[in-house]
């Protein structure tokens, strides 16, 4: 780890790290007043600003997170801070925790005492006659951490009148969601907000004790809402479900030469790809392993009379016909950008010599597109797989037999599928890129990136992990894949709107030209506040 990861919780370990903490002395009581306070301090200027609060308070934890929020206001009110002119509060079902009844009498108690703030008990059915305004808010605490599916027909019909009531009008009010949306499920793909039937999708939800893994995973929530984490201070060591990292590393770190550097020292491959019709993905991860700092390379290809059309595009590299490969060995070989299926299975036992005996001497090996398939070949050498990253998108993944990764359930079965036939490095690459470890190990890395959706980004990443794997130990290897997928969002960004991949090189050596180049990485708003 490097300091930029933080640990995600599927639903049941974020349960043991709630008991682990609770034997270590914090009790229920005192976890969900301080989740509250946590929740409330994120969000006390918005209920300060706002005229008419809409508290959804669900009979689990969650709710009574919602309770110990409400005493919290009203305690804070009676201190002289701002409040809402009126809360409406929507019980749904009897607190069935300990914790959750103490609060919701605490907070009973101060609305008996109390005039200044009106906190009105609601049903369900009075939801469709409230005639919202910008300036009214909802707090949902219905489900957290221990949703199951299906939603029952009682808070189906909570969240869908809290849909409708967003819908029509123009000035919606803000939803905020405490721990995670009612409706994100583990077991399914969860969809919010885009038919009249899903869940409304929230502006803001505050992950209260731990990050969850449900939410980081979610690619529509990455993108439209806010994610924040109200921290509770656990001390409780357990082991994370996965881990998270933004796109927020300094590329400058891993790429820049240094003053010493000769060509080889600077990063010495090969690549192996450009089919006939194709050979402008090679071009592009060649150009790509220059601007991310990389100091020589060979290019084979497979086809005749590619050479000359890839010496005129990009003179840089080495061009030589693949039967024609060998020589110094480099440092990483990438096989795969712009290589047809049909050429990996005529050249399958050349492709694997070449990978055997660049990897000889400790080198790294990327296998691309539709090389990733030479993971699975009987022949592939197992020791190699601690030195071998996969970069398949969605459709090459399941081409490798592996399902679609769209919830959390999902993506554990991945984890054991991954640890049983691949058992190298593995990079998803999708909305949410997820990148799996030798040990089975995951890391979600950056969250969607509309200007990555452009043919050919996928080459210029071979190019710029060809680059880092260059000059990468065993140690070092996942800050330097980390590192690469850094720089490549960066240089989306840097390119402008709608970019295509090939100003991704251009982009690439402006940004290490900079002094400062983190300051061009993910903007705050689109990745997890911490």
């Amino acid at each position: 780890m490097n300091g930029n990861e933080q640990p995600l919780f599927d639903y049941q370990s974020a349960l043991q790290l709630d008991r682990a903490s609770q034997q270590e002395g914090l009790n229920e009581q005192q976890l969900m007043g301080q989740a509250a306070l946590s929740c409330f301090l994120a969000l006390q200027s918005e209920l300060e600003s706002c005229r008419r609060l809409l508290l959804l308070c669900g009979g689990g934890n969650n709710g009574g997170d919602g309770y110990a929020l409400l005493y919290h206001l009203l305690s804070w009110r009676q201190l002289g801070g701002k409040a809402p002119e009126k809360i409406l509060l929507l019980a749904h079902g009897i607190p069935r925790s300990d914790a959750s009844r103490y609060y919701q009498a605490l907070a009973m108690r101060l609305v008996e005492r109390q005039t200044s703030v009106a906190v009105l008990p609601i049903a369900v059915e009075q939801l469709n006659a409230i005639e919202w305004q910008e300036t009214d808010l909802i707090v949902e605490a219905l489900l957290g951490a221990g949703q199951r599916p299906p939603l029952r027909p009682d808070l189906s019909a909570i969240l869908l009148s809290v849909q409708r009531a967003r819908q029509r009008t123009v000035q919606r009010p803000r939803l905020i969601s405490i721990d995670v949306p009612a409706g994100l499920f583990e077991e399914q793909p969860s969809s919010f907000g885009a038919a009249p039937a899903d869940a409304p999708l929230p502006d803001r939800v505050l992950c209260t004790g731990a990050w969850k893994l449900a939410a980081l995973l979610h690619p529509q929530l990455r993108s439209s809402c806010s994610l924040e984490l109200a921290a509770l201070g656990f001390s409780a060591g357990l082991k994370p479900s996965a881990w998270w990292s933004s796109h927020n590393l300094p590329a400058h770190n891993f790429f820049r030469r240094s003053d010493l550097d000769h060509k080889y020292r600077a990063g010495h491959a090969w690549l192996i790809g450009g089919s006939s019709g194709m050979e402008g993905a090679a071009v592009l991860a060649a150009r790509s392993f220059f601007a991310a700092g990389g100091g020589i390379l060979n290019g084979w290809l497979p086809a005749e009379g590619s050479v000359a059309l890839a010496m005129s595009s990009e003179p840089s590299v080495l061009w030589q016909e693949l039967n024609q490969a060998g020589g110094r060995k480099p440092a990483a070989l990438a096989i795969g950008p712009g290589l047809q299926s049909e050429m990996l299975k005529t050249q399958r036992m050349l492709l694997l010599q070449l990978a055997v005996a660049a990897t000889a001497s400790e080198a790294w090996l990327i296998l691309d597109a539709s090389a990733t398939a030479l993971a699975l070949d009987g022949d592939f050498p197992e020791q190699l797989r601690r030195r071998t990253l996969l970069t398949p998108h969605g459709g090459e993944w399941q081409g490798l037999g592996g399902a679609p990764v769209d919830c959390v359930n999902a993506l554990l079965r991945a984890q054991s599928w991954h640890r049983d036939r691949l058992r190298c490095w593995c990079l998803l690459k999708g909305p949410q890129s997820i990148l799996f470890s030798p040990d089975g190990d995951i890391h979600l890395v950056g969250g969607p990136q509309g200007d990555l959706a452009t043919a050919g980004s996928g080459d210029a990443l071979a190019g710029i992990l060809l680059a880092a794997l260059c000059k990468t130990s065993s140690s070092s290897a996942l800050q330097s894949m980390l590192a690469s997928l850094s720089l490549l969002s960066a240089a989306a960004r840097h390119a402008g709107p709608n970019p295509s991949a090939s100003e991704f090189p251009a982009a690439i050596k402006s940004i290490l030209s900079e002094d400062r180049a983190h300051e061009v990485l993910l903007p705050q708003s689109k990745r997890p506040e911490q």
